[in-house]
């Protein structure tokens, strides 16, 4: 009995190493020093069964790839993908194409095609490490997740969460908030104006520098203003997949293959206690929104509560209602200036785009007339955007985002500007 359980617990710590090379969650040279103390017959078998979808013609090429590399065996001769166990990535791909891409109908030429494509051709993949794509996955399933939460659900100390969230959030990956604007009585809106005057009640200002060149300016406003380019948000969803952004898949890769399910965050509150919270009333509500909007989790309350000549502890207490009532709904937001970030304007809703990009925020207008359009604000990689493109520029306008100004008017300074593009993307009509 005692030696039966010995053979589990080698067997246990022989699958945990694979599992850790296959989620990229330890370095090549090290797993080869590390798998050394095992048997290799053991270590190869439990390899090759990591692999139960493929068929056996695969398995067994990637099973001799693996004897080969990590073993130096030179009786077994390179076979076609051999050419890619030198990318630093490769073994944390292997496992995401079986888990996420392969079906049995794919030919071997297929599997290679896909191969060249992810590591040869494009560049999906951010430089994002194991602990950062785990707090993103965590962060994406239950985005109220506390510090102390993730520090025991991923066995590292508060501190590094924290530190790892300021890191991701530096690069334009941050925990903001989805705002029912609507809720307090505020109107949200867009503009085509170039014009800078908005009148005296607009509270909040975004402007979007695009390419090809257009100006749109995204605001709040206390009261409506009518006009030919003012159009108002009637409702607006915002859907974050981590697999997506973790696993760096494109949207070709999914072609055959169903969507996943993923929850998405959605502007539908209606409740007779929102009433009671009015924005004219209490003016730095839209300022606690706004923050909230940026930072779920540390909105610069003590600053907001300074200019308004309020208590930061009414401040926090607010806030927590706002939660409770679903007007504050934490979300993931992606704005990384390694992805492409692209807004489309159509008249119907692309709800085939939902869960097939790392994130969409997507806005229902309509103007003095009643007329609706769709406007959706994409963070893609880049390798996806002449898809896209190719796809849908008949029947809706692209726009590359190259630049996007968020001000604060009633505070009077500018919060941040954010520029995505280092470089424009050109298409042919």
């Amino acid at each position: 009995m005692m030696e039966n359980k010995k053979i589990a617990i080698l067997d246990a710590k022989e699958s945990i190493l694979i599992s850790t090379l296959l989620e990229g969650a330890v370095e090549v040279s090290d797993f080869r020093l590390s798998i050394g103390h095992f048997s290799k017959t053991k270590v190869i078998n439990l390899f090759r069964d990591s692999f139960p979808k493929f068929s056996s013609g695969v398995k067994s090429k990637i099973t001799d790839v693996f004897n080969r590399y990590f073993f130096n065996n030179n009786k077994i001769g390179e076979n076609e993908f051999w050419q890619f166990v030198d990318f630093r990535n490769f073994w944390a791909e292997l496992r995401i194409f079986h888990n996420v891409i392969y079906s049995r109908d794919m030919t071997l030429s297929d599997i290679i095609k896909f191969f060249e494509q992810t590591l040869f051709r494009t560049k999906t993949r951010l430089n994002l490490n194991f602990l950062q794509k785990k707090i993103i996955e965590k962060l994406g399933k239950n985005p109220s997740s506390l510090y102390n939460q993730l520090a025991e659900d991923l066995g590292i100390s508060e501190k590094k969460a924290s530190v790892t969230l300021k890191h991701l959030n530096s690069h334009g990956i941050y925990l903001g908030s989805l705002i029912s604007y609507k809720s307090l009585n505020l109107h949200e809106f867009f503009s085509f104006n170039r014009s800078d005057d908005f009148g005296d009640n607009a509270v909040l200002i975004d402007r979007y520098l695009l390419f090809p060149d257009l100006n749109i300016t995204h605001g709040i406003m206390s009261r409506k203003k009518h006009g030919p380019s003012f159009y108002y948000v009637k409702e607006k969803k915002m859907y974050f997949n981590p697999d997506i952004l973790n696993k760096g898949l494109s949207i070709q890769d999914w072609k055959k293959h169903s969507p996943i399910k993923q929850k998405n965050f959605s502007d539908s509150v209606s409740s007779t206690e929102l009433k009671k919270v009015s924005s004219e009333k209490q003016p730095y509500l839209p300022h606690l929104l706004r923050n909230c909007e940026l930072d779920f989790k540390r909105p610069d309350i003590k600053t907001i509560a300074e200019t308004h000549d309020i208590s930061a502890r009414t401040m926090f207490r607010v806030k927590s209602r706002l939660i409770e009532e679903k007007i504050i709904q934490p979300c993931i937001v992606v704005e990384n200036p390694d992805l492409l970030q692209v807004l489309l304007v159509s008249k119907s809703e692309l709800t085939e785009l939902y869960n097939r990009v790392p994130f969409i925020r997507t806005y229902q207008i309509h103007d003095d007339f009643g007329d609706t359009s769709w406007l959706s604000y994409l963070s893609i990689f880049m390798s996806d955007f002449k898809y896209i493109y190719s796809r849908l520029s008949r029947n809706t306008e692209v726009f590359q985002v190259i630049k996007r100004q968020i001000k604060d008017l009633n505070l009077g300074f500018d919060l941040v500007t954010l520029s995505h593009a280092n470089r424009k993307t050109y298409t042919n009509k």
